[in-house]
C-alpha cells in the first residue's frame, strides 16, 4: 500500500527526474517532478505537497546554490 504522501521533486536534470520519479512512485501515492524550477512556486500554490526534494544549481557551471536558495525563499 503507497503511503498518502505528495512529493515534488524539482531538478533540471531529466536523468534525475526520472529515477527520483521511478524509485518514490513505488512508496507514495503522488511523485509530481518538474525540470523548470520557475514553475515550482505556481504548482506548490496549487497542490499541498508534504516533500520539496529540491536541486540547488539549475545553471551549468554554478555551483554555490544561491539558485535553489532563491526558490525557497
Amino acid at each position: 500500500m503507497k503511503k498518502p504522501f505528495k512529493i515534488l521533486v524539482v531538478d533540471d536534470d531529466a536523468a534525475v527526474l526520472t529515477s527520483a520519479r521511478l524509485l518514490l512512485k513505488q512508496h507514495y501515492q503522488l511523485v509530481q517532478t518538474l525540470q523548470d524550477a520557475s514553475r515550482a512556486l505556481e504548482l506548490l500554490a496549487s497542490i499541498p505537497f508534504d516533500l520539496v526534494l529540491l536541486d540547488m544549481n539549475f545553471t551549468i557551471g554554478e555551483q554555490e546554490g544561491k539558485e535553489g536558495l532563491n526558490l525557497i525563499e
